[in-house]
């Protein structure tokens, strides 16, 4: 048995595919014949799509096959490395390379807030935290410790870690032959020859499922409508709907306290905050949103900002720039 390795490729007796999950019941609708009538057939794939994403087993699969390789966000290799499995006639392939992260901005921000919620709490507790002092009746931290705290969270958002891949190998026989399978009993996720069939057999049900699901929606597109709604017979049809959800621009909070943009020459307004050549009169006026004092530390003048005001600033940040996400999706209508 030789291995392909990363395209999805046929050769005379196996075939490769991407790997997903599925659970409870899921029946081969076969392929989409290009007649809308048949919307049982439709909606049987979209159910089958929609089993695929929580099965347990085969999420406990995926994880023990990783964790065989040895490599984790400690033990990262240098190279590379490709780790095998076979059972039976099904070969299970992990790849493991060093990547680095896309930036989870959303954690920073969050972490951020968690950070200065931690010293509000601990302060209240009468707890002395080094870098952070009480001003006009207002807890204050000083903006070079806030900055350094902040540039900390994000290397830690951006630093390396792994991405694995996971393919597999199955005679051609055993994928054409799959007609429905029950996954409604989660498996073990151990390694074994019936663990690995299983999940063969459900991961090409979702193949087909998928294709149908697009290919149906595809077709009801370019058809004809009785008002808002594409009949598929005398009594039913389906409804176009779409959807509009606005979510918070992370990056854009983000660069707004500390530039990460390589390309922009503004400085971040903690960067701001933290610079000692920037006058505390100018550092009020350009960002006056903030509650600014001045303290001399060990004979050097530093700036102190408040507490309060950099949370407040952050809420402000989250609700001026959103990113909106559109989707469409088909509801089942009778005809009147």
């Amino acid at each position: 048995m030789q291995y392909q390795k990363c395209n999805v490729k046929q050769t005379k007796n196996m075939e490769e595919y991407k790997m997903v999950t599925l659970d409870k019941i899921v029946k081969n609708v076969g392929k989409f014949s290009g007649d809308i009538k048949n919307h049982r057939a439709y909606e049987r794939a979209k159910e089958n799509v929609e089993l695929i994403t929580n099965d347990v087993g085969m999420l406990k699969l995926e994880e023990t096959l990783k964790k065989e390789t040895g490599y984790n966000e400690f033990n990262m290799p240098k190279e590379p490395q490709q780790h095998k499995i076979t059972l039976g006639d099904i070969s299970f392939s992990v790849k493991t390379v060093t990547t680095t992260k896309r930036p989870q901005y959303k954690t920073a921000v969050t972490q951020m807030e968690t950070y200065l919620n931690g010293i509000s709490l601990l302060v209240s507790q009468d707890r002395i935290i080094m870098g952070v002092a009480k001003e006009e009746g207002k807890w204050c931290i000083s903006a070079d410790k806030l900055l350094e705290q902040y540039e900390l969270i994000l290397a830690g958002v951006k630093s390396a870690g792994i991405k694995q891949t996971i393919k597999y190998e199955a005679p051609t026989d055993m994928i054409k032959e799959v007609k429905e399978i029950d996954l409604s009993t989660p498996q073990s996720g151990e390694l074994t020859a019936e663990n690995f069939s299983s999940y063969v057999k459900a991961d090409t049900l979702r193949d087909i499922s998928e294709k149908y699901t697009k290919a149906y929606e595809k077709e009801l597109k370019s058809k004809d409508k009785i008002g808002d709604i594409t009949p598929v017979n005398t009594r039913k049809g389906f409804k176009e709907e779409s959807s509009t959800t606005e979510g918070v621009d992370w990056v854009y909070v983000v660069n707004k306290l500390v530039n990460t943009d390589e390309l922009s020459d503004d400085d971040g307004e903690l960067n701001v905050l933290a610079d000692p050549n920037i006058s505390l009169k100018q550092k009020k006026k350009e960002l006056p949103f903030y509650d600014l004092y001045e303290r001399t530390v060990y004979g050097e003048k530093k700036t102190y900002v408040g507490i309060e005001s950099v949370y407040n600033r952050i809420h402000d940040l989250k609700d001026q720039k959103s990113i909106t996400t559109n989707r469409t999706k088909y509801i089942a209508k009778e005809l009147v």
